[in-house]
């Protein structure tokens, strides 16, 4: 075999590899919008990004925090559900991590960092499928008091938005 064909087939043979290193890490760390019927069907190994979660006032009600007195149109907490299941059946039960990252309003992160998520659901995944629920709050607990008005005008009617993290490990 010539040197030129033995280059050739080298050169093939890398091109081979770094096309499938590639595919690899893109499908290992997949972003999904929408889900349908919030159902996320996760593989082992395997984090899902659902892109972006957004709350809209007009809809869910505005957020506002326990220390304000409930009005029409607000809330004191906004829940989402998941059903997370794997995409096939395990010998033995998985970790289920979910986390949340990137909460903004408005596209402003986290003004006076007052949003958070508290996630819930069962650490283990098996065969069955697992309910997540997400509710968001406002935490106004170590807002400083000369800081009200500016907080109230950065939340009010706005749109939240964040990632939600799926890994079973």
């Amino acid at each position: 075999m010539s040197i030129l064909k033995k280059f050739l087939i080298l050169v093939f043979g890398l091109v081979v590899l770094a096309s499938s290193s590639i595919a690899y890490a893109w499908w290992d760390n997949l972003y999904f919008e929408n889900p349908e019927n919030d159902v996320v069907q996760l593989g082992e190994g395997l984090e899902l990004v659902v892109l972006p979660v957004t709350i809209n006032p007009l809809t869910s009600g505005n957020l506002i925090p326990e220390s304000a007195i409930l009005t029409q149109n607000s809330t004191y907490a906004i829940e989402l559900h998941y059903t997370v299941r794997l995409d096939y059946n395990v010998q033995e039960a998985l970790n289920l991590s979910v986390t949340v990252s990137d909460i903004k309003v408005n596209e402003v992160v986290n003004p006076f960092n007052l949003i958070y998520v508290e996630v819930s659901h069962n650490p283990n995944i098996f065969n069955d499928d697992v309910l997540v629920a997400l509710t968001v709050r406002i935490n106004d607990d170590n807002l400083q008091e000369e800081n009200y008005n500016d907080a109230y005008l950065a939340l009010v009617n706005k749109s939240i938005t964040f990632n939600v993290n799926f890994l079973a490990s």
